[in-house]
């Protein structure tokens, strides 16, 4: 006789990821653009996922929306930018999108990245000390260049862990 075949813990979770959100793309209340980006990031960071689940349906959308602006901020700009013109803007998303329920190192570690390294709080040999890390045009240099989301998470961690 043979086995049946167990379900990962990963696949359990994807799978009640894409079913939480095909319903809110169903409602109209998530673009399937949106629930593409929010699945991309769930899988890479299964930690992050909505935690509060007695959540309306509407709720869960608006709280999910917070997280797709959270998202498409962090991968449309530089972490320069992010930190020299948008850090209180991220910082009220993140605060916004851990009031939703969402939870993970991943909100811990940007809360912390752009609460104590904003340019408005850096002082000056910490902000040149960044600025080295970018090149001329505003990108990151090549050896410590941003690629995804995940391992834009990643350098966040790592640049809440340093003192700088």
């Amino acid at each position: 006789m043979a086995k049946e075949s167990q379900p990962l813990a990963g696949e359990a979770i994807n799978s009640n990821h894409t079913k939480h959100l095909g319903n809110l793309v169903k409602a109209k209340l998530l673009s399937t653009e949106d629930e593409a980006l929010v699945l991309d990031f769930l899988n890479s960071h299964p930690e992050a996922s909505l935690h509060d689940q007695p959540l309306s349906l509407k709720t869960k959308g608006l709280a999910y929306a917070r997280l797709v602006e959270l998202l498409r901020i962090l991968s449309g700009h530089t972490l320069m930018e992010l930190l020299e013109s948008r850090s209180l803007e991220v910082l009220e998303l993140v605060h916004d999108v851990r009031r939703f329920s969402f939870k993970g190192t991943w909100l811990d570690s940007l809360e912390h990245c752009f609460a104590s390294s904003s340019s408005s709080h850096l002082d000056g040999a910490s902000f040149c000390l960044l600025q080295k890390l970018v090149e001329p045009e505003g990108q990151l240099r090549e050896d410590v260049k941003i690629d995804s989301l995940s391992s834009q998470f990643d350098c966040f961690s790592l640049c809440s862990s340093k003192s700088w």
